[in-house]
Parts: structure tokens; sequence; C-alpha cells
């Protein structure tokens, strides 16, 4: 079951998703499903989406929580992602170390 911080989007609400977040959520959402459907574990999808970064910051600093419920309600591949995200970050803000810097 999906569990949200704001309340659910539910298709009856009367939202205009823009064109430029659905692509975008489309595009992720089936990355995600090949990704995992040929047996990639969540760290593939994770370099497998390095390069959708700096557009899904750009949605999720202008989208809305309703906004972004419902594009997580479509597309469960984006919810999926969304979710390693969540993951990374919450271990990430629990370590008192320092986390060295990843060279691409």
């Amino acid at each position: 079951m999906k569990q949200y911080q704001c309340q659910p989007a539910h298709e009856s609400v009367s939202l205009q998703l823009k064109p430029k977040q659905v692509r975008l959520a489309q595009r992720i959402n089936e990355d995600v499903k090949g990704i995992l459907k040929h047996g990639g574990k969540e760290v593939e999808v994770l370099t497998g989406l390095n390069s959708y970064m700096a557009l899904l910051k750009e949605l999720m600093v202008s989208a809305s929580c309703a906004e972004m419920v419902l594009l997580c309600e479509r597309y469960d591949g984006f919810y999926k992602y969304i979710q390693i995200l969540e993951a990374v970050a919450s271990c990430s803000s629990s370590v008192k170390r320092p986390i060295p810097t990843l060279m691409m």
C-alpha cells in the first residue's frame, strides 16, 4: 500500500498535470520497470537513472504535493524510484561520518 505525506490525489481531483511533468514521470516509469524486469536491483535503478536527477529536482520543486501523489499513483515505476531516493536520503541523514564523493 502506498503511503504519502499528503492526501492522495485521486483522478476525481481536478489537477492539471503539466505535459513536461507527465513526460518525465513516464520516462522514469518505463526505465525503472525495464531495469527491474531484467533483474536489476535498486542500485542499478539509481545508477541507471542518474541522468534524471536534475530534471527530477526541478519537478519536485515545481510540483505540488498533490501533483507528486498523482504521478506516483499513475506510474508505479516512478513511485518506486521516489521510494528508493527517499530510502537513500534517510540513510544518508542518519550517517554520522562524511560520505565520500563518488567520482563519475
